[in-house]
């Protein structure tokens, strides 16, 4: 799901949400990946960045544990 979008002429972000659900027997994994990136052109430089930040819960009837959580940050720069 498109959670947000901003455009200008100098720059562009957005930030998405991916909601995954599996089942095993009474157990269900859940997880919302949140993936925000921007690009931002300066002079005859655009420079970029994603993130990716993860965290899942894992529930049985009564019990809900929270899973591990990560982030990820790429970055990068583009000369002419």
């Amino acid at each position: 799901m498109l959670d947000s979008i901003d455009v200008s002429p100098e720059s562009i972000s957005h930030t998405m949400t991916i909601s995954q659900e599996k089942a095993s027997g009474e157990t269900l994994d859940q997880s919302s990946p949140t993936i925000h990136s921007e690009a931002v052109l300066s002079g005859s430089q655009l420079e970029v960045e994603i993130t990716i930040h993860s965290q899942g819960t894992l529930s049985q009837p009564g019990i809900v544990v929270p899973g591990d959580a990560s982030t990820i940050v790429c970055r990068g720069k583009l000369r002419r």
